[in-house]
């Protein structure tokens, strides 16, 4: 007689699709603990997301992956009301298993390993002297959302906030003291690097040259001096003044 399962099928259409498709050795290792099997898979459901005769690329999907996986994933869906996209929303798959992984979160890898994939220009930066510990960690999300944001950079909250969270004392002095402007406004970033720099406390550029884009002296004026102070010849600023905060005017720190 007849199939009984539905659409004709000669046997449900988990068994039909693994007939071909032997899933088992790649889904097996997804059963142990801290795991992240995907549930539709694992429940043999297939054809919730592939269309069994056909579709736009080999992977048969229903729809774009974006579509897709927001069908279900509705709680992502404010994600693409902000302002910063990260590119991949386009193609989750990219960062991703579609199956599963044996990472969190279905991730094809983690930390910088992941993002790194395509952020290559970062690799080559890695190898400065100097990394921001969560880079050296590889903890690119303890800054970054990994899907969109209302600040540059995909960053949690705005850099100055973002930074206070770990360096909450930077601008803290004393009745009488003094504060240097861009750490008071939490321009942060005018100084230092984010991710990494060949010198240290992750300066953008060498302290005389940094401190001389704001503060109109230059080593050519201090070279015209007939006695010079050796600090300052030499672009030593911070031999005398705090960068952020200091207990007495002009930042000096005695």
């Amino acid at each position: 007689g007849a199939p009984e399962s539905k659409g004709l099928l000669l046997a449900s259409a988990n068994e039909t699709c693994t007939k071909c498709h032997d899933l088992r050795a790649k889904l097996e290792p997804l059963l142990l603990p801290n795991r992240s099997p995907h549930p539709p898979v694992m429940d043999g459901k297939c054809l919730d997301c592939h269309d069994p005769h056909g579709g736009g690329d080999k992977t048969l999907l229903k729809q774009g992956q974006k579509e897709l996986c927001l069908s279900c994933h509705q709680k992502l869906a404010p994600e693409l009301e902000k302002e910063v996209q990260h590119a991949a929303l386009e193609v989750c798959s990219s960062c991703h298993a579609g199956h599963g992984s044996t990472q969190p979160a279905m991730l094809r890898s983690v930390g910088a390993e992941l993002c790194l994939k395509c952020h290559k220009d970062h690799a080559e930066r890695y190898k400065n002297d100097q990394l921001h510990k969560p880079v050296a960690q590889g903890q690119c999300l303890v800054c970054h959302e990994p899907h969109a944001s209302n600040n540059h950079g995909m960053l949690r909250k705005p850099a100055a906030a973002l930074c206070l969270d770990c360096h909450p004392n930077v601008t803290k002095t004393t009745e009488g003291g003094s504060t240097h402007a861009p750490a008071t406004k939490g321009d942060c970033l005018g100084c230092h690097d984010p991710h990494s720099a060949p010198r240290t406390h992750l300066l953008k550029v060498d302290e005389g040259k940094l401190c001389q884009s704001c503060h109109g002296i230059t080593q050519k004026e201090i070279a015209g001096f007939a006695f010079k102070h050796a600090p300052a010849q030499a672009g030593a600023c911070l031999a005398c003044h705090s960068p952020h905060a200091a207990p007495r005017p002009k930042l000096l720190t005695q």
